[in-house]
């Protein structure tokens, strides 16, 4: 067979240890963590309706769902899901070529991935390397075949074999590091389902274990000894090291999609540039939310070098889509902060006012913005109150052509400051534009005056620095 073919000519071409084997076609709290990148193709793309992160998401838990079941100590997370394109006539091809794919390497190392499977629409089921070697733990998975299959796959990564029934003799490390089957009742999940006449059961071979009444393996020491979890449980920190893990934590996490989903990237106190955050694995223009620790303040700018637009956050927000800013912002700064105190206040519930009128926005969030506001309007706002004394960011969403306005507590008895608004060229072509005021502790009244017209207004927001 052709994957035979090719299994002896990786043989002779890389160290003993190291062979390519091919899939069928057709939680402990302490676990050891793996870290998987997953790259996918145009066609595995479309095959998940062109959203194959949160196809990856759930395949992750199935897998991790095995690999409990198994009885190993160890668990799946996936720092990236990312489309990468490799040429090959076919899936041994993808795999040889990928190994060696510049690209790939360099997005492995950035997202500091310790296993890497590529979906791919070529080849029947997979086809991935036996060794526990970190220049080896590459593996191609065809979108249609299921997480077992990658699973199947990341098993021949971590240096277990088919089964004896189908001439594996032993694994990488351990002669007990091999599929298991009984005929006609189960196989596990490296051994074929069309050798043994029947289905599989999603655990690799443990003989602790009960498949349909019958052990799921073969005691070590056994003649047949089957015992795939263990020779897996023994390489669990070996293979967690394989690369040194990065963007797993921090006092901030940036999200690729709103509601804290897609790949992850996991950032401390610092200045971030659009080269440092693309270095950490964050594609540009492509931050949706983000969870930001107590003590910590986030202030995230349109473009490069600290320009631009400015949202600034001290606690999480799940979807920026609500600051205009979502997939739209190139660098950042992190901070700590003694507070944490924010609050928005929609300009439509003032208690007050003078002149204006209310709109239906297009503004993300919907709801109503204020708006034909002329020299000398105001809106007033009661019982907002700031926690401690000290310097504030304000934030207005606006949109419209310039402008100034000034913000004052109690009728204007105290006037914290005054803001040049930009020229957004529409009235519902949102930006937000801030300033830096000082505030005493105490509760007031928030009132926003019109020095000079051109703008509406949607919301304001009172930060803590």
């Amino acid at each position: 067979m052709k994957l035979l073919s090719i299994t002896h000519t990786l043989k002779r071409a890389i160290a003993s240890a190291v062979f390519v084997a091919s899939a069928a076609t057709a939680s402990i709290a302490n676990a050891v963590t793996v870290d998987i990148l997953v790259l996918y193709d145009n066609y595995s793309a479309n095959y998940f309706g062109g959203d194959p992160q949160t196809a990856m998401n759930g395949w992750a838990n199935d897998m991790n769902s095995a690999l409990k079941a198994s009885q190993i100590d160890m668990k799946f997370r996936i720092v990236g899901v990312r489309h990468h394109e490799e040429d090959g006539a076919g899936m041994g091809d993808v795999l040889g070529n990928l190994r060696v794919d510049g690209g790939a390497i360099a997005l492995r190392d950035q997202l500091g991935a310790d296993m890497v499977s590529q979906l791919h629409e070529k080849g029947a089921c997979g086809v991935g390397y036996v060794a526990v070697d970190k220049n080896y733990t590459w593996n191609v998975t065809h979108p249609g075949c299921g997480p077992m299959v990658m699973l199947h796959e990341f098993g021949h990564n971590m240096g277990v074999t088919h089964s004896r029934k189908q001439g594996d003799q032993g694994g990488t490390r351990y002669r007990y590091g091999v599929g298991y089957g009984v005929q006609d009742v189960f196989v596990d999940i490296m051994a074929y389902e069309g050798v043994f006449n029947t289905s599989r059961v999603n655990v690799f071979s443990n003989p602790n274990l009960n498949c349909r009444g019958l052990p799921c393996g073969k005691p070590v020491g056994d003649s047949e000894e089957a015992h795939a979890s263990l020779a897996i449980h023994n390489v669990r920190n070996e293979l967690a090291n394989f690369r040194n893990t990065v963007n797993s934590g921090g006092p901030v996490r940036l999200f690729e999609h709103c509601y804290y989903t897609g790949y992850t990237v996991g950032l401390g106190e610092g200045s971030y540039r659009l080269a440092d955050l693309m270095n950490r694995g964050l594609v540009n223009d492509d931050l949706s939310s983000l969870q930001v620790d107590a003590g910590y303040r986030v202030e995230m700018f349109q473009h490069d070098n600290f320009t631009g637009n400015v949202v600034t956050r001290t606690g999480s927000d799940d979807c920026l889509v609500d600051e205009g800013m979502n997939d739209d912002i190139s660098s950042l700064r992190i901070t700590r902060v003694s507070g944490g105190f924010s609050q928005t206040i929609q300009a439509e519930n003032f208690f007050a006012n003078n002149g204006v009128q209310l709109e239906n926005t297009t503004d993300s969030g919907g709801g109503q913005n204020v708006g034909w506001i002329d020299a000398n309007d105001w809106m007033a706002f009661s019982n907002i109150t700031i926690p401690t004394t000290g310097n504030y960011r304000i934030e207005y969403r606006v949109a419209g052509f310039g402008g100034t306005l000034s913000l004052d507590l109690n009728g204007g008895a105290i006037v914290l400051g005054q803001i040049n608004l930009p020229n957004t060229n529409g009235w519902q072509n949102w930006q937000t534009a801030s300033h830096t005021v000082h505030i005493n502790a105490g509760t007031y009244n928030f009132g926003i005056f019109a020095n000079a017209p051109g703008w509406n207004i949607n919301w304001f927001r009172i930060v803590q620095l």
